[in-house]
């Protein structure tokens, strides 16, 4: 499943692969150890905002990264360097709204925000998406009205900026669009696809709300939705959604992939595998950490050697992926254990 150089847009918004979406959560131990600021503000207020940052599989980013804090008007406050673990803490910061940016080599620059309500210490997870699988695919024309003039230079102006990774200038062409066609669902679509990308989950889910029931036979908006809702960990609730997008598009392995970790977490572990597999067959290689949902639910249903065999391959493969932390452990693990024997 390849798809059409950006120059090939036409007709209809651009679906952004669900790959930058997908995000694993199978559990983690490992602590988070990172950089930290002296001081943001002027006084000391004893606020800290701690920024952990994931991969897309879910683990603490272990490569160097660079993040920076800015007030809720856009204004920079200051920088943090991540050496490894994951973590980064601004220190003396006064409370308030803030948005945070993360950009590491290999990932697209993502983006979050926090609420620091009170003098004490807040969290903000933010999932890194990699740069890698990011082209667009072309969607087929169904029928969805026209917009007006004005609506589709700004929907198109936005969807370029996506294209560029540019979340600032695609939100401020996209709230345009939607200003001026509140109820049209290419509109309502690219803004759920720029809101997950800016780590805004729950204002992502709105948005591809109100899409899939403007469309609900639409296979990728369906899809969007279900992967959003798997990473609010809304197993049950992602469920739907995804079954319908398979319904409507057998290949969609991104959909299949979330699926997958929904029935992890549901602990249908023969689901999973089932669904895990065709989805790792399917993805052609673009997204080899299924294997990981593939292995956890091998694990789960006493196959340990088909496990370690998956772990294996996985690492014999992709040795420097940050999955290869966790496969190594499980690895390991089995060993220690005595589920399976030494080679």
């Amino acid at each position: 499943m390849r798809c059409p150089h950006p120059s090939a847009l036409f007709g209809r918004t651009a679906m952004f692969p669900l790959l930058v979406l997908c995000q694993l959560f199978l559990p983690t131990s490992a602590s988070a150890q990172g950089g930290s600021s002296d001081s943001v503000s002027d006084g000391p207020t004893g606020g800290a905002i701690v920024v952990l940052v994931r991969t897309p599989a879910g683990e603490p980013l272990t490569k160097p990264a660079l993040v920076r804090l800015y007030s809720s008007d856009g204004m920079p406050l200051g920088q943090v360097p991540v050496v490894s673990g994951g973590q980064a803490t601004f220190r003396n910061i006064r409370p308030g709204s803030y948005n945070v940016e993360v950009e590491a080599s290999g990932y697209v620059t993502t983006h979050g925000s926090a609420t620091l309500p009170m003098t004490g210490e807040v969290d903000v997870e933010v999932y890194l998406h990699s740069e890698s699988g990011a082209d667009p695919l072309l969607l087929s024309d169904t029928g969805t009205p026209l917009l007006a003039p004005k609506a589709r230079q700004e929907l198109d102006e936005g969807q370029k900026a996506l294209l560029r990774k540019d979340l600032m200038e695609a939100q401020k062409h996209l709230e345009k669009a939607e200003h001026l066609a509140p109820a049209h669902p290419d509109v309502l679509y690219l803004l759920g696809i720029l809101y997950s990308q800016m780590n805004n989950q729950p204002r992502a889910e709105e948005f591809l709300v109100r899409a899939a029931q403007m469309e609900p036979r639409r296979a990728v908006t369906q899809a969007a939705l279900g992967v959003v809702l798997a990473n609010e960990r809304k197993f049950d609730e992602a469920v739907s959604p995804l079954g319908i997008a398979l319904e409507l598009d057998a290949h969609s392995w991104e959909a299949r992939w979330a699926l997958a970790r929904c029935f992890y977490h549901q602990r249908k572990f023969q689901s999973a595998l089932e669904q895990s597999r065709q989805a790792l067959h399917d993805s052609k290689g673009l997204a080899p950490d299924i294997a990981l949902v593939m292995a956890a639910s091998l694990a789960t249903l006493g196959q340990y050697e088909e496990c370690a065999a998956t772990l294996r391959e996985y690492l014999h493969q992709y040795p420097d992926r940050s999955g290869a932390v966790r496969a190594r452990r499980w690895l390991d693990r089995l060993h220690q254990t005595g589920k399976i024997k030494q080679n």
